[in-house]
């Protein structure tokens, strides 16, 4: 049987598909959905700066874990969590590192985006993506960014499958 690349799922095929059946595969395949997101949370790497003769020098690194579980996220909508984030300037490059963590195995990912440009403080965002994707947003509701997709789960070899 062909499977997904991604996820595993079985690849299904019909001659002519009842709305009873494209029912029935759409409920197998949201089951299927949330078996593989459970267990998957999100945290993101922070770090602490201080001033020390007149450079400023990282003094600190804290794993901050998001509220958000995969199970739990709807796709295509940003879950932004309620802490706030020093900003940085608007337009500028920024390499946040995100982790994601698997029924304890975890994984460090650094994406790549663009500060937007607000003027208070930054919230962190996960928007669920199809395909088993992720992407990290950094700033508020009115205005903010997003990194570039990351897999959440890890390409399924050969043979596997549930």
């Amino acid at each position: 049987m062909s499977r997904c690349p991604r996820c595993g799922f079985p690849l299904i095929h019909t001659v002519g598909r009842s709305e009873d059946q494209e029912a029935a595969i759409g409920k197998m395949a949201e089951e299927y959905r949330k078996k593989k997101l459970e267990g998957i949370s999100f945290g993101l790497l922070t770090y602490r700066h201080e001033l020390r003769e007149g450079r400023l020098v990282q003094c600190g690194v804290r794993e901050v874990m998001l509220p958000a579980r995969a199970w739990e996220l709807s796709p295509r909508k940003i879950f932004w969590q309620e802490g706030k984030f020093a900003r940085i300037r608007g337009g500028a490059a920024i390499t946040p590192t995100m982790v994601i963590w698997k029924d304890g195995a975890r994984r460090e990912a650094v994406l790549s985006m663009r500060a937007p440009g607000t003027d208070g403080f930054w919230q962190v965002g996960i928007l669920l993506e199809p395909g088993f994707m992720v992407r990290m947003a950094v700033g508020d509701e009115k205005s903010y960014s997003c990194s570039d997709e990351l897999p959440i789960l890890p390409p399924v070899m050969s043979g596997e499958g549930e």
